[in-house]
């Protein structure tokens, strides 16, 4: 991304209107939905499964090699996005690395809080692997949330005794959900993502009903 694709993205996200009224579960998510969604790419085949007990997409690329898979955990606050917001995305990594790709539809507060997430992407860790899935073919990757969840999941499954992954890919994790390091003031001008939006996340994780993740953006 240049420095002038950067600040256009910057000046859209800051720019996004701001409401009083905060913004309920359903409304986020079905705004989330028709923002960020992209059609999986033209050479990559999806279809619906269950794995671990939760609705999965499972991606696969026209040319794979190997017996390579990429496990995938969406983005979204724990609270928004599903494997369908990011097939596009996960469909794409998945053709450029060759890999067949599994993206996990876990649980999401506040319906479900914490451990919820948690206990899924470990089960559907479990039964991959359970299903005969090597561990050093295996990659697990996520986005925001996703990638926090992934090292949870991780560490998760190292408690449980199971084989740690080849390797895990994160993109911008979101592992400190108390927002307390210094980043988060020090960066303020540079994030307007971390610095609003994530700000009301972490108490709808803990099933707080009074709290909303993106509360103050419309």
């Amino acid at each position: 991304m240049s420095r002038q694709q950067r600040d256009a993205l910057d000046a859209i996200l800051r720019s996004v209107p701001r409401s009083e009224m905060r913004p309920t579960p359903e409304e986020q998510r079905s705004g989330f939905t028709a923002a960020v969604t992209r059609p999986t790419p033209e050479d990559v085949v999806t279809r619906r499964t269950v794995l671990g007990g939760r609705p999965t997409l499972e991606l696969e690329p026209a040319e794979v090699s190997g017996r390579g898979r990429l496990f995938y955990l969406h983005g979204g606050g724990y609270v928004i996005g599903s494997p369908d917001t990011h097939a596009g995305l996960v469909g794409e990594l998945a053709r450029r690395a060759g890999l067949r790709a599994t993206s996990v539809d876990y649980r999401l507060a506040p319906e479900h809080p914490f451990p919820a997430a948690v206990d899924d992407g470990l089960a559907a860790y479990r039964e991959l692997l359970a299903s005969g899935t090597d561990p050093r073919d295996l990659v697990m990757a996520g986005d925001s949330a996703g990638g926090g969840l992934s090292i949870a999941t991780l560490l998760a499954a190292r408690e449980a005794g199971l084989p740690q992954p080849a390797a895990v890919v994160v993109f911008s994790p979101w592992v400190d959900l108390t927002l307390a390091g210094g980043s988060i003031r020090s960066k303020e001008s540079a994030d307007p993502i971390f610095t609003g939006f994530l700000r009301g996340c972490p108490g709808l994780r803990a099933g707080e009903e009074s709290d909303s993740c993106g509360a103050g953006q419309g």
